[in-house]
C-alpha cells in the first residue's frame, strides 16, 4: 500500500494542475498501472523460476547466479511476484529448497519495502524453510528501524531448546538482526551470550562472526574465563580473528592463554587462539608462568611452536633460540637447502622479522633453481610477497605475486588476507585481478 501511495503521488505530480482528479482517481490509475507492469513481468518471473527448477545439480552455480541476476534486473516491481516462490512448503524436495533459496537471494538484493509486511508474516508462520528464507531477505531490509523490533520479538518467541524443530528460526533471526545492526541486535545477542545455554551462545557467536559485530567484543571476551569458554573456544577464536580489537581488551590476552593451557580445549581451538595472539600487539601477560610453561613444553609440536612464536615475537630470547635452533641446524646440514631455508623464512615472518624472512625466501628460491610449478614452488613467492608487503615494499611484492605459479582463485583468496590489505589498497592492488 505504501508503494501504491508513492506511485499515486508521482501520478499526481505528473497531472499537476488538473484539480478535477480526486485522490481516489489517482489511486485507481496507480493500481491499473501496477497491474499492467505486473502483467508484463509475470511471465518473465515464471520463466526464471522454471529455469531454476530445471537446473541439474552440476549446473547450480554460475547458471543459477545468472538467473538470479536476471530476476534482480527486472526491478523492484518484480518483488511481489517472487513472494509465492519463497516458501517451498512443509516437505519440499531438494530442488524446491534450492529454488526458494535463490528467490530469497534475489529478494534480498532487491531490498523492496513493498514486501516487508508479507515477509514478516511469513517469518512468523511459514514452513521452516519459508521462515528461514524470509529472514534472509529481512536481514537486508532498508527499513531496519521497523524490522529490527519485529525480529527481536520473533527471536524471543522461539523456544530455545534442542527438541524444538523451529529452533533454527531463532538463529536466523539473530543473524538477520546482526546484519541490520542497531541496539536491538546488540541487546539480544549480548543477552544470549550471557545466558546459561552454550548452544544458544554458540548460535549468537555464529551471527556475530558472520556480521563482524564489534560492539559485542566485551561480551565475547568475557566468555574466555567462563565455564563455557572451553566448549566455545573455536567460535570465540574465530570472532577474535574477524574482530581483532577483542584481544586488546583488558584481561583478554590473559584469559586466552589460561584457556589455551586447559586440557578440555581442542587442539584446533588452541592453535586458533594462539594465532590470534601472534597477530596481535599484545605482550604476554605477567603472572602466567605456569600456563606459558605448559604451552611451550607441550608434547604437541604444533602447539609448542605456536606458543614459542608468540613469545619470540615479543622479544623472548629463550623462546626464539628454542624456535630457530632446529631450523638453523637444518640449513647448515643441508648447506642451504631450499626446504630448510623456506621453513626458517616462515618462522622469521611469523615473529615479525620481515627483513630476515625476505632474505631466507630469496635464498630458498635461488637454492631451488627458481623453478616454477607445483604447490610447493609457489610458497616462497607468496612468502616473499607477504613479507615485502608488510615492509611497505608494494612494487616488489607485486612482482613476486605475478611470478607465483598460482591460480586466479588463490590470488583472490590472498586479496582477502589481512597481511595483503595495504598492497590491495595501493596502486599495485590490481595484481589481485579482482572483478570490478
Amino acid at each position: 500500500m505504501r508503494a501504491l501511495a508513492l506511485f499515486a503521488l508521482s501520478v499526481s505530480l505528473a497531472a499537476a494542475g488538473d484539480e478535477r482528479k480526486s485522490l481516489q482517481d489517482l489511486l485507481s490509475e496507480a493500481r491499473a498501472a501496477r497491474e499492467r507492469i505486473h502483467a508484463e513481468l509475470q511471465p518473465k518471473v515464471a520463466d526464471a523460476v522454471a529455469r531454476l527448477d530445471g537446473l541439474e545439480r552440476p549446473q547450480r552455480g554460475n547458471v543459477a547466479r545468472g538467473i538470479v541476476d536476471g530476476i534482480v534486473g527486472l526491478g523492484l516491481e518484480a518483488a511481489p511476484l517472487l513472494l509465492p516462490h519463497l516458501d517451498p512448503g512443509a516437505e519440499p524436495s531438494r530442488a524446491q529448497i534450492f529454488r526458494s533459496e535463490q528467490v530469497a537471494e534475489a529478494l534480498a538484493r532487491l531490498r523492496a519495502v513493498s514486501v516487508t509486511d508479507p515477509l514478516l508474516a511469513l517469518a512468523r508462520s511459514g514452513s521452516l524453510v519459508g521462515r528461514l528464507n524470509a529472514l534472509t531477505v529481512l536481514g537486508a531490509s532498508p527499513e531496519s528501524e521497523r524490522v529490527a523490533p519485529a525480529l527481536e520479538a520473533l527471536a524471543r518467541s522461539v523456544e530455545d531448546s534442542a527438541s524444538n524443530p523451529f529452533r533454527p528460526v531463532r538463529l536466523a533471526a539473530l543473524r538477520a538482526l546482526a546484519r541490520l545492526g542497531g541496539p536491538a541486535a546488540a541487546t539480544l545477542l549480548t543477552e544470549t551470550l550471557r545466558g546459561n545455554d552454550p548452544a544458544a551462545a554458540g548460535a549468537a557467536l555464529e551471527a556475530l562472526i558472520e556480521e563482524r559485530l564489534a560492539a559485542a567484543a566485551p561480551d565475547v571476551a568475557a566468555l574466555l574465563s567462563t565455564a563455557r569458554g572451553g566448549e566455545l573456544a573455536s567460535r570465540v577464536a574465530e570472532y577474535m580473528r574477524v574482530v581483532p580489537s577483542t584481544i586488546a581488551l583488558a584481561g583478554a590476552a590473559e584469559a586466552t592463554l589460561r584457556l589455551c593451557a586447559q586440557d578440555n580445549v581442542s587442539r584446533e581451538a588452541k592453535l586458533a587462539l594462539l594465532e590470534v595472539l601472534r597477530r596481535s600487539d599484545v605482550k604476554p601477560p605477567t603472572g602466567l608462568k605456569r600456563e606459558l610453561a605448559t604451552l611451550r613444553e607441550s608434547l604437541d609440536q604444533g602447539i609448542r611452536v605456536a606458543a614459542l612464536v608468540y613469545l619470540a615475537r615479543h622479544k623472548d630470547r629463550t623462546a626464539k633460540r628454542e624456535l630457530f635452533e632446529p631450523w638453523d641446524s637444518a640449513v647448515r646440514e643441508t648447506r642451504g637447502g631450499a626446504q630448510a631455508l623456506e621453513g626458517r623464512a616462515e618462522l622469521h615472518y611469523k615473529i615479525g622479522d620481515y627483513n630476515a624472512a625476505v632474505k631466507d625466501y630469496r635464498d630458498a628460491l635461488k637454492a631451488a633453481g627458481d623453478r616454477v610449478g607445483g604447490a610447493r614452488a609457489s610458497s616462497p613467492y607468496i612468502g616473499l610477497a607477504r613479507s615485502l608487503t608488510l615492509l611497505g615494499k608494494f612494487k616488489e611484492a607485486r612482482e613476486y605475486l605475478e611470478l607465483a605459479p598460482i591460480s586466479l582463485t588463490t590470488l583472490h583468496e590472498l586479496a582477502a588476507d589481512p597481511d595483503f590489505a595495504d598492497l590491495r589498497a595501493s596502486k599495485y592492488g590490481d595484481v589481485f585481478r579482482l572483478p570490478q
